[in-house]
C-alpha cells in the first residue's frame, strides 16, 4: 500500500499541543483517552475544549474497563464519531457508527475473533505483544489478515524501519500516539515527525 493512502489515527491526545500537531499532518482521527484511572486519561470537559481549537480529523474515544453502556452514552453525549474499545468488550452491543479494536497480535484465537465480529468492526488496531519492539518479527503473522480486514498497526517502533514494515505488512493504517508535554505548549515532536517523513518517502 502506497503511504499516501495511510489512514493515521493518533492516540492518546493528551494536550493542545498534540491535537495541533496531529491536525495539521492531516490524520484521519484524533482519539482521546478517556477511560479514569488509566495511563493518558484526560477529562473529557478538557477533551471537549481541544476539539474547539482544531479542524479537520475525526474525533473519538478510547476506553478500557467501562461498560458498554458507559461507552455509548459517552460516544453520545460527547458527539464522538468512532471509539476505540478492547476485543473483550460485547462488540455487539455498542451503538457508535464506527467502532475500532484494540487487540495484541499473539492474542489467541485472532483469525477467528475477527472473523466473528466482522460486520461490526470498522478496523482492527493490532499492538505488538507486551516487551516485543519491531513489528517485523510480526509481519508473517500480520499480513494476511490485512487481505481481509481494515488493519492499523500500532507503531512504537524506530523510525527508520517504517518503510520495511509497510512493505512486509502493507496495512489499511497506522497508529501513532501523543505524550506529556516538556513544558504547557513545548514538546518535541522530532522522532513521530521522521516517522511521517519515512512514510512519505515509501
Amino acid at each position: 500500500m502506497n503511504s499516501s493512502q495511510l489512514v493515521v489515527f493518533a492516540r492518546r491526545i493528551a494536550n493542545l499541543t498534540d491535537a495541533r500537531y496531529y491536525a495539521a499532518k492531516e490524520v484521519a482521527w484524533l482519539f482521546f483517552n478517556l477511560e479514569p484511572g488509566t495511563e493518558g486519561y484526560l477529562d473529557p470537559m478538557y477533551m471537549q475544549a481541544m476539539r474547539e481549537w482544531v479542524e479537520g480529523p475525526g474525533i473519538g474515544g478510547e476506553f478500557e474497563h467501562s461498560s458498554v453502556e458507559v461507552v455509548n452514552e459517552s460516544a453520545s453525549f460527547y458527539q464522538l464519531g468512532a471509539v476505540i474499545v478492547p476485543a473483550s468488550m460485547n462488540l455487539a452491543a455498542l451503538t457508535p457508527e464506527q467502532v475500532f479494536v484494540k487487540i495484541a497480535i499473539d492474542a489467541s484465537d485472532l483469525p477467528q475473533i475477527m472473523e466473528e465480529h466482522a460486520d461490526r468492526v470498522a478496523g482492527w488496531i493490532l499492538e505488538l505483544p507486551e516487551g516485543a519492539t519491531s513489528w517485523l518479527d510480526f509481519a508473517e503473522e500480520a499480513q494476511p489478515l490485512t487481505d481481509l480486514y481494515h488493519i492499523i498497526l500500532q507503531y512504537n517502533a524506530p523510525a527508520e524501519e517504517v518503510k520495511d514494515v509497510l512493505s512486509s505488512v502493507t496495512p489499511w493504517g497506522l497508529g501513532l500516539t501523543g505524550g506529556e508535554e516538556e513544558a504547557v505548549g513545548v514538546k518535541s515532536f522530532d522522532e513521530v515527525e521522521a516517522v511521517f517523513e519515512m512514510m512519505g518517502e515509501e
